[in-house]
This record gives structure tokens, sequence and C-alpha cells, in this order.
């Protein structure tokens, strides 16, 4: 697993990707959730793609880690293939406080 960082909620990097800055605006998730979110990818798989924009994470580090944590292959989806109408920041806004 490979994961660098300047604080250990917002990598820079996750695996093979880089996090996209806009990713970076929001912390992921440690302790007890991130074991219980382990178990669930480790027994269910990843159910959502990650979200690539300019070729870095943009949404979906936190199934990144997972991925690079359980050595599973990693789904993902380019950010202007999901034919959406609105910005990338409107999109990690949106996809962030709907985990709310």
């Amino acid at each position: 697993m490979s994961a660098d960082s300047n604080a250990s909620d917002r990598p820079t990097r996750i695996g093979s990707y880089e996090v996209h800055p806009l990713a970076n605006w929001f912390p992921m998730i440690v302790g007890d959730q991130l074991e219980g979110f382990l178990k669930d990818i480790e027994e269910q798989g990843q159910q959502s793609p990650v979200v690539l924009f300019q070729g870095k994470i943009l949404d979906g580090r936190n199934r990144s880690l997972a991925a690079c944590k359980l050595s599973k292959d990693l789904k993902t989806v380019r950010f202007e293939d999901l034919n959406i109408d609105q910005s990338p920041l409107d999109f990690v806004i949106s996809s962030t406080k709907s985990l709310a």
C-alpha cells in the first residue's frame, strides 16, 4: 500500500494515482470507521467506481485506499464520462455532503 501525505487524512497519492486537490477539501475516514469500511470492501467488493479527473482521484479516496490495502483491482470512471451537468468542484461537494 502506498499513501503519501502531508496529513494522514489528506493524502497526495494513493496507490498509482495522485489525489486531485479538490478531493482533499474534505478529510478521509479513519480509525474504526476505516476498519469497518475495509471489512465491507473485502466482503462485498467495491460497489461504486472511483471518479478520476485529469487522471487524478476526484471522488473515492477511501475506496482507493481500501483497494490498495486489500490488493484489489480498482474500478474507475473518468469524470468526463459521467455526463453530468456539474463542475468538478460541485461534484465533490455534492458527493461528500451525501455521506454526512
